[in-house]
């Protein structure tokens, strides 16, 4: 592990090539068709004492890591469901974004100058958000754990923030080669992910939330630079825009509905959770998870 972090340090200059991994859909075992028509409607609530499972955990070497990525745009509540999960699932390991890291760099606020002169930093972001990534993954590596559900990855990094700046104009020919060599060689040092949990909102709904969470940075962060990055999370993990050959599957979760604070859609996400990590991921032997807490979910088509 310590040689692996020495390496991160240097990692922007190492020019790798590698095979990017893509994404599928999958659909609910229960026929709960969600898609772009997720935002219409409420789960039903369970009327019983919610019971479920989570799988054992084995061994933190990289071939035994059950990663479980939790993506979804800008405010769409990634860091709350990420603080729910860690209720419901007490042992697995919950990865925050690293946003203070961005936030202070030796005294310097790499993400407020990001925002503020998009042009100037747009590659110094992308190439620092990938190391931290990795970075923020390798610290939270248990020896005893092998499940981790992680905000956020190198993947929304790449099909949504980095093809959205590239669209946009705000990187040269020569920083989108880099960017991508750069990408290749990090995301060696990850393990496969067993599975995506899409947070689905509308551009409205985060916008909203932004507003009430009132992160400093994210000031002049628009309603329309929503959508964009709406649209980018939609051409990835619904339209399945990528050209990549590696699968990995996909729930999507109606994020619109109010998952912090509405038991019975908790419990319905959770019920979805551990059915799409059972069957996607692979996990035999199941074992108790707490059922004390809340949460919510809704699976996509």
């Amino acid at each position: 592990m310590a040689t692996n972090q020495k390496y991160l340090l240097c990692a922007l200059s190492f020019l790798v090539s590698s095979q990017a991994m893509g994404m599928r859909q999958v659909t609910s075992r229960t026929g709960v068709q969600v898609g772009r028509a997720l935002g219409a409607g409420a789960v039903s609530t369970v009327g019983r004492q919610f019971e479920t499972s989570m799988p054992d955990l084995m061994s933190g070497d990289q071939a035994q890591q059950q990663l479980f990525l939790i993506e979804g745009n800008i405010g769409a509540g990634k860091s709350t469901f990420l603080q729910m999960l860690s209720n419901y699932f007490p042992q697995a390991v919950c990865i925050p974004e690293p946003c203070d890291k961005w936030q202070n760099i030796q005294g310097h606020n790499l993400l407020d100058a990001f925002y503020k002169d998009t042009k100037r930093w747009a590659y110094s972001m992308l190439s620092y958000v990938m190391m931290t990534v990795v970075q923020q993954f390798q610290n939270f590596v248990r020896p005893t754990s092998n499940i981790y559900f992680m905000e956020r990855s190198l993947f929304s990094g790449k099909y949504c923030f980095f093809k959205n700046l590239a669209a946009a104009g705000m990187l040269n020919d020569l920083e989108q080669a880099m960017y991508i060599n750069s990408w290749d060689w990090f995301n060696k040092q990850m393990p496969k992910p067993r599975g995506v949990i899409y947070l689905h909102t509308t551009p409205e709904v985060c916008h909203n939330r932004m507003k009430a969470r009132a992160r400093a940075e994210e000031g002049v962060v628009s309603l329309e630079y929503l959508q964009t990055l709406h649209d980018r999370h939609e051409n990835w993990l619904v339209s399945k825009q990528w050209s990549d050959d590696e699968e990995i599957p996909v729930l999507t979760l109606n994020a619109c509905l109010d998952f912090k604070n509405d038991i019975e859609v908790q419990k319905q996400f959770v019920k979805l959770i551990n059915d799409f990590m059972q069957n996607e991921g692979r996990i035999k032997s199941p074992g108790a998870i707490r059922t004390n807490s809340v949460m919510s979910v809704n699976r996509n088509a």
